[in-house]
């Protein structure tokens, strides 16, 4: 098509017009980009309900902390023997290790959306301001909460959320966790069918149990209990316990000198901090106010440094260098010229820096426990052997990271139609609970009519853990009762909606009609031959219509509507196969 009007030439000369020979053609949208969203263990003012886009856990490491100190409980005998380990489901924490299930099982990229630090108490309005955030961009196609199962009941808040979110977006396809009742199977899928409602069901699916995984659990002394004859021992009987010589005696009194030193870094950045009381601050006092708490484990209202006395001596210097540094000096007087905030400082980036200057200290703290605690593990053998039964236990986990993994890998290796079932599942070991063929009757299908499929996820010998289901949780709705079918139209959605937006304002004619059909029609031929559409040919696939007397009427014209009708028969998966056998009669 020429560029050149000539009814705009008038002077003589050489003028160059380019044709375009290539018609116009889609281009296929990213399906498999998830937008985690949950508390993280560091959350600043930049990160807080942002979506941040990552590609690895050195990102995330980096931009929101490591992974949540688990608390475990290790019961001895009277022979000191270790005869159970326990964790504290109370103190679990589920976004950092849902995203090492995410990449270790095929992811590569996604979004981060921090509600807020663990610190926090999580509640069902913790999502609403990152879902709105979530809002404004357009590259998230999943949406996964795995921390939604620590409210119980009250999950199912979240999952509604969730799921409405993606029926306003229309680009994007949520992944559930079925919150485990200690009842079982049938009241855990009950009560989760019961709480998310009749809303946007085609938009979410649901998995169910958790698993068992096989990453590392790393166990520290702080948040170790250790109980012999099922009473738990004090500090100071843990110490008498642990100190089996002279070396074993000086690593327990250094352990315990750092755990007094955390505990009350800890303490009083909790209680007297509050990282919230900033992002909700109204007025710029406000503001200062909570830096200045927050700069309170270093110095008091009057300016001068806190009586800290630590009890570890390199503690003690690092504390003392940091608080006489000059960086401190020049932090501690922004924070307190609150008459400059609206003027010459920006009170968030100020924020970022006490935020830093805090993490900082906190991180040498951290690494102080860390070598303390291997050295007493080299000097203490029973405490060598208490730590050792404890890191074997498995971390157990929500399974909605790793099926947004297996998502991510099954669209990358046969594509978007194919459903993401029959599928392995790297770094686990078994789900929680064994699920038989009659238990997951009433997970596919429910019984109580309401169509809420949950897709169970079991161990089969040879084959290892696999998702054992494909359906979304419109599982009685003939149209949208596959994952597979559902996402897939949500990418041909997004991905020809993106591609006709160049011919907004262009002639309502048949030329365009024409060239919007054949740029369509070439894209799903395209999805025909690599097996998305079902069909012996293109014209059994699909069908794109558009044209006057076809799609609109001449009042559709004048109104500036142009409407295309696109219709694709997208493969199904062979969810049940049926091989019928029957005797022949000889013949010879």
């Amino acid at each position: 098509m020429a560029t050149l009007n000539f009814g705009t030439v008038k002077t003589p000369g050489v003028y160059i017009d380019e044709m375009s020979l290539f018609p116009p053609s889609v281009a296929q949208v990213d399906t498999a980009i998830p937008a985690f969203i949950g508390p993280t263990e560091l959350s600043t003012s930049v990160t807080l309900n942002t979506p941040t886009r990552i590609g690895s856990m050195a990102e995330y490491r980096r931009l929101f902390g490591g992974a949540p100190k688990r608390k475990v409980t290790v019961t001895l005998d009277e022979r000191n023997t270790v005869t159970n380990v326990v964790q504290d489901s109370s103190s679990a924490q589920y976004m950092h290790d849902s995203l090492l299930m995410y990449f270790g099982n095929g992811g590569e990229k996604c979004y981060i959306v921090s509600t807020g630090p663990t610190t926090e108490t999580l509640t069902a309005s913790s999502y609403d301001a990152g879902l709105a955030a979530l809002r404004r961009y357009d590259e998230p196609t999943l949406l996964i909460a795995p921390d939604a199962v620590r409210l119980g009941a009250n999950a199912k808040n979240v999952h509604t959320k969730l799921l409405d979110h993606c029926k306003v977006m229309q680009d994007r396809f949520a992944i559930l966790d079925v919150v485990m009742t200690s009842a079982g199977i049938i009241d855990s899928a009950t009560e989760f069918r019961t709480g998310v409602g009749m809303n946007a069901l085609n938009y979410g699916a649901a998995y169910y149990p958790y698993l068992q995984t096989t990453l590392p659990l790393s166990v520290t002394y702080p948040n170790l209990t250790v109980k012999q004859n099922l009473v738990p021992l004090s500090s100071s009987a843990l110490t008498t316990l642990l100190s089996s010589g002279p070396d074993a005696t000086a690593a327990v009194t250094a352990i315990n000198n750092v755990k007094t030193d955390l505990t009350a870094m800890t303490t009083r950045q909790l209680t007297d901090d509050n990282y919230a009381a900033f992002s909700s601050a109204a007025t710029d006092s406000a503001k200062q106010t909570a830096l200045q708490n927050l700069l309170k484990a270093f110095y008091n209202s009057a300016g001068s440094p806190v009586n800290y006395v630590f009890q570890d001596t390199a503690l003690a210097s690092a504390y003392s260098s940091y608080y006489t540094s000059s960086a401190y000096t020049t932090l501690l007087a922004d924070v307190n010229d609150v008459t400059n905030y609206s003027v010459t400082k920006n009170p968030n980036i100020i924020y970022n820096r006490v935020a830093a200057f805090i993490a900082n200290f906190n991180e040498q703290v951290n690494t102080r426990m860390k070598n303390a605690d291997a050295d007493l593990r080299s000097k203490s053998p029973l405490y060598s052997a208490i730590a050792s039964a404890a890191e074997t236990q498995a971390i157990v986990l929500p399974p909605s990271g790793a099926i947004a993994g297996v998502y991510a890998r099954t669209d990358s290796e046969r594509g978007v139609w194919k459903s993401p079932a029959n599928v392995s599942l790297n770094y686990v070991s078994a789900p929680v609970m064994a699920i038989t063929d009659s238990e997951q009757d009433n997970l596919n299908v429910a019984a109580d009519g309401s169509g809420k499929s949950i897709n169970a996820i079991r161990s089969f010998s040879g084959k290892g853990t696999l998702v054992w289901g494909a359906r979304t949780l419109a599982g009685s709705d003939q149209e949208w009762r596959y994952v597979s079918v559902r996402r897939f139209f949500i990418m041909a959605e997004e991905s020809i909606k993106k591609a006709t937006a160049q011919f907004v304002f262009e002639a309502n004619d048949a030329n365009t009609w024409v060239r919007l059909r054949t740029m369509i029609e070439n894209f799903l031929t395209l999805q025909w031959r690599a097996g998305a559409l079902a069909g012996a040919k293109p014209d059994n696939a699909f069908f794109v219509r558009v044209g006057l007397g076809q799609t609109m009427t001449p009042q559709d014209v004048l109104d500036g509507f142009m409407i295309i009708e696109i219709g694709m028969a997208v493969v199904r998966p062979a969810e049940f196969i049926v091989l019928r056998f029957s005797h022949k009669m000889q013949q010879a």
